[in-house]
């Protein structure tokens, strides 16, 4: 049987650690080694198995070219903390955060311009882009944003849950979910023009993931998982074995997936969800973000700077 193998930064694991925030930085890129990260990463998104970006609570982007061994401290431009990143190409990237921030990259995180969200009173939590084109952002007070000219301008959107939404995804370019805090749940199926709320649970939801376009998962608080092997029209309460609050859940395929949360919570399913084991991270630290490039590689992010990198 294939297991999950964790291992330290000599192997493969590594809890980082480095401070959030340095008076007087000078406003460059500095290459630093994983140990030198300490402050939550919030959002980790890989775009082959060397290349990938982590953002969290501080103003900086970190870059790795090789896999997490070093990190490239890259400004963003913006002073304001970080909860989202995601990338459309190689090149072609935007993050969200605290009070309305929106940055985008061409150039492959080396520089950043700042994108005119509307928002200053709320924060952004997550972004997701269907295209090259067209992409969602959602924050706090049931804000839903949509771009369809790769970020230059950005439309609210109504008709979702009013309180705070921690999670958005797409499964094709029409058909999208947002979850958030209350147990809040909306689906569109015309691209975000319109949305139905769904009601299932009263437990607030953190993230949201598709397998396709029929079976999607959620998580959240007190070890909430809840699955739809409907498109998203119905949804049925499942056991993690945690009541820990769970924040990210990635499948790699329609039976293995993976969800992280509080305390260094790592559940894995192999029967799609049905039942789910607790895997030993090796670390207690809050678990934030989940990542998968293919079915054998995977990456978490989490408090203190705790960057896992691991193998199928």
């Amino acid at each position: 049987m294939k297991r999950i193998a964790l291992v330290t930064l000599s192997f493969l694991l590594f809890i980082i650690f480095y401070s959030c925030k340095k008076e007087n930085a000078p406003i460059k890129e500095v290459i630093i080694s994983a140990s030198e990260i300490k402050c939550d990463l919030q959002s980790i998104y890989f775009i082959n198995a060397e290349i990938g970006y982590a953002v969290g609570l501080n103003d900086s982007i970190y870059k790795t070219i090789d896999g997490g061994t070093l990190w490239s401290v890259l400004p963003s431009g913006t002073s304001n903390f970080l909860n989202s990143i995601c990338f459309t190409d190689a090149n072609t990237g935007y993050a969200v955060g605290w009070k309305g921030t929106i940055i985008k990259t061409i150039n492959g995180g080396s520089s950043w311009s700042t994108l005119t969200s509307g928002i200053i009173d709320y924060n952004l939590n997550s972004v997701f882009f269907t295209g090259a084109n067209t992409g969602y952002i959602v924050g706090d007070a049931g804000t839903i944003l949509r771009t369809t000219n790769a970020g230059t301008t950005w439309e609210p959107l109504t008709g979702g849950p009013s309180f705070a939404i921690k999670s958005i995804y797409f499964t094709d370019v029409n058909n999208g979910f947002v979850v958030g805090w209350n147990g809040a749940m909306a689906k569109t199926s015309n691209g975000g023009t319109n949305w139905t709320v769904i009601n299932v649970t009263n437990t607030w939801l953190e993230s949201v993931y598709f397998i396709d376009s029929i079976t999607g998962f959620a998580v959240g608080w007190d070890g909430a998982i809840i699955k739809s092997v409907d498109g998203g029209n119905s949804w049925a309460i499942k056991s993690s074995g945690t009541t820990n609050q769970l924040c990210s859940v990635h499948f790699i395929n329609s039976n293995v997936g993976y969800a992280v949360g509080f305390n260094g919570t790592l559940i894995k399913t192999v029967n799609g969800g049905t039942s789910w084991e607790t895997i030993a991270s090796g670390t207690n630290k809050n678990l934030y973000s989940i990542y998968f490039i293919d079915t054998l590689t995977g990456y978490i992010s989490g408090g203190a700077g705790t960057f896992l990198k691991f193998s199928e």
